[in-house]
C-alpha cells in the first residue's frame, strides 16, 4: 500500500512539474511572438525620410512616400545624397499652379547626367493611386510627354490640381512621390515674390537658389 501511495505521489508531482515547464514554455513563446510583433508594428509606422531643402527664402521640408514610390523617391533620395539640388534653382513659377525647380541648366531643359555612364538617367512612371494631386504642398515628377522621361526636375502643387492626375490633361498623370510637411509659407513666397522676365512668361527673373537639401 506504501508502495502504491509513493509512486502516485511521484506521478502527481511529475504531472505539476510537467504542467509548470509547459507553462513557462507557453510564456516564453508568447513573449517572443510579441516581440517580434512590436518589432513588425515599429517598422510598420517608421517615419518616412524627409528632406530638408534650405532656400534663399528659408527651408522647406518634403517628407518622402518611399512605399508608394520606391523608384522616384530612390531617384530623388540619391539625388539628394549627391549633392546634386545644392546650388540649382526654381526656374518655372506659374501662380496658382506650381514652382519647379532641379534643373541643372535653370531653364527646364536640363537632366541628370550620369557621371559613370555620361548619359541622361530616365527613371520608369509610377502611380500608386494612394496619392494623388489633391491639395497644396504635393510634390511630384516633371517630364516631356514621355511617360518614362523624368529625370531631376520635381514641382509643388500650390493648390488641388486634379488635372495632373491620371486622365486629366495627360494619360498617365504626373508621379507623385511626397508633400512639403513644413516651409508652404516658404513655397508661397518664392511664387509671390517672383518677377516674370516678361509678361506671360513662366520662367522667372530673380530665381531662388536651392542652397543645399539634405536628409534629416
Amino acid at each position: 500500500m506504501k508502495t502504491n501511495l509513493w509512486i502516485l505521489a511521484l506521478v502527481i508531482m511529475l504531472g505539476f512539474a510537467g504542467y509548470s515547464i509547459a507553462k513557462d514554455t507557453k510564456k516564453e513563446t508568447k513573449e517572443m511572438k510579441s516581440e517580434a510583433l512590436e518589432a513588425v508594428e515599429k517598422e510598420a509606422t517608421k517615419a518616412n525620410p524627409v528632406v530638408s531643402m534650405q532656400t534663399g527664402k528659408g527651408e522647406i521640408k518634403i517628407e518622402l512616400f518611399m512605399d508608394d514610390a520606391p523608384i522616384t523617391d530612390g531617384n530623388f533620395k540619391d539625388l539628394v545624397e549627391r549633392k546634386f539640388y545644392d546650388g540649382l534653382t526654381f526656374h518655372r513659377l506659374i501662380s496658382g499652379f506650381v514652382i519647379q525647380g532641379g534643373c541643372p541648366n535653370g531653364n527646364g531643359t536640363g537632366n541628370f547626367v550620369d557621371p559613370k555612364t555620361k548619359k541622361p538617367r530616365y527613371i520608369k512612371h509610377e502611380w500608386s493611386g494612394k496619392h494623388s494631386h489633391n491639395k497644396a504642398g504635393i510634390v511630384a515628377m516633371a517630364r516631356t510627354a514621355d511617360p518614362n522621361s523624368a529625370s531631376s526636375q520635381f514641382f509643388i502643387d500650390l493648390a488641388p490640381l486634379p488635372s495632373l492626375n491620371p486622365g486629366g490633361v495627360d494619360p498617365y498623370g504626373y508621379a507623385v512621390f511626397g508633400q512639403v510637411v513644413s516651409g508652404m509659407d516658404v513655397v508661397n513666397t518664392i511664387m509671390k515674390e517672383n518677377q516674370a522676365p516678361f509678361p506671360g512668361s513662366d520662367g522667372t527673373a530673380n530665381p531662388v537658389k536651392i542652397k543645399a537639401a539634405t536628409i534629416i
